[in-house]
């Protein structure tokens, strides 16, 4: 009884802690920065956003980083692989207007709804679509 009260103890304050960023997420691919981002990181894992067909795009966001508002000719199905996502949506980065994706969340950025994202810690996500795609800029 003594063992199964402690191992639950044990459990509970695990899950008080914030996730953490896991370093087999960001290793094992090449990321570059993105443009018109700051402290944020794409690599392709799967297919490419000029030939037709399903691609996958792993990116790190980095404390304080900024997605600016933008939007795809695609749907895009994101999941937050670790830490925690700051995403919002509209065509202002407003950091108070962003929902909070914990690791393991999944949802859709529908494709010519303006988005964005805000470092408050570090993540990793997956965003996954269908190609051909681009990315517009609000006000570009």
């Amino acid at each position: 009884m003594r063992l199964m009260l402690s191992l639950c103890a044990l459990a509970l304050t695990g899950c008080a802690s914030a996730p953490a960023v896991h370093d087999h997420w960001i290793q094992g691919v090449t990321y570059a920065p993105i443009a018109n981002a700051t402290g944020m990181n794409a690599a392709f894992v799967l297919g490419a956003p000029t030939q037709p067909g399903l691609y996958t795009i792993r990116v790190h966001i980095t404390d304080g980083a900024l997605m600016p508002p933008h939007s795809h000719p695609d749907d895009r199905m994101i999941t937050v692989l670790s830490g925690v996502l700051h995403y919002g949506f509209g065509t202002t980065a407003d950091p108070s207007a962003t929902k909070v994706y914990p690791a393991g969340s999944v949802f859709v950025a529908k494709a010519n709804d303006p988005h964005y994202a805000i470092g408050k810690g570090e993540a990793v996500y997956q965003e996954s679509g269908m190609a051909p795609t681009g990315t517009k800029w609000v006000g570009q």
